[in-house]
């Protein structure tokens, strides 16, 4: 019996709740966002690189965070981690917020415009992004965030910035690759 109503309610909040906002926020990619989702392979390989830089316990916003799948994926791996999601499309982030939970996360999603985000308190950043933001964002990251911070990309990079780790993911195409960058001290 009670296994029952659970599932009942569970069925009801995924019909009437998250499918129609997961309709909406691929609605809001269609009026002018874009989709860029790290792969699950990824994530794997993003945890292992925090760990061993010891950084699994720290604060990474995910900018660009759009469903909040990689976000979620990745606190699994990595229960200590503190991990905001800044999106700038309201229903990708309504989506997540109403979704995360439910998986078992404790992601913080925001709305926000990832140039306007204090990113001053990060350890590290993770961007997954169109390529033509990442020289604008690259001038941000080195103006605001601390020295030995951590940034982290998937499939692009940022070119004035030279990697320190680039890592290629297991099994994938050569273009899959994690490019790790550590934020220099000011000159």
């Amino acid at each position: 019996m009670a296994v029952t109503l659970l599932f009942g309610l569970v069925t009801f909040f995924y019909f009437l709740v998250l499918i129609p906002v997961y309709l909406w926020s691929t609605a809001d990619s269609l009026w002018g966002g874009e989709d860029y989702v790290t792969s699950k392979k990824a994530v794997p390989v993003i945890a292992e690189i925090l760990t061993r830089r010891g950084l699994d316990s720290s604060l990474l916003l995910d900018l660009g965070s759009c469903r909040g799948k990689f976000a979620v994926q990745l606190a699994r791996k990595l229960p200590k981690l503190r991990i905001v999601g800044i999106e700038n499309a309201h229903f990708r982030v309504l989506f997540s917020k109403l979704r995360a939970p439910f998986l078992g996360s404790r992601v913080n999603f925001v709305y926000g415009d990832l140039y306007a985000t204090d990113v001053s308190k990060a350890d590290v950043v993770h961007a997954y992004l169109p390529q033509e933001y990442f020289e604008s964002l690259g001038k941000k990251l080195r103006a605001e965030m601390k020295p030995g911070a951590l940034v982290l990309s998937y499939r692009v990079f940022f070119p004035d910035w030279e990697p320190v780790e680039v890592v290629q993911i297991p099994g994938e195409p050569p273009v899959e690759k994690v490019f790790v960058y550590q934020v220099a001290s000011p000159i």
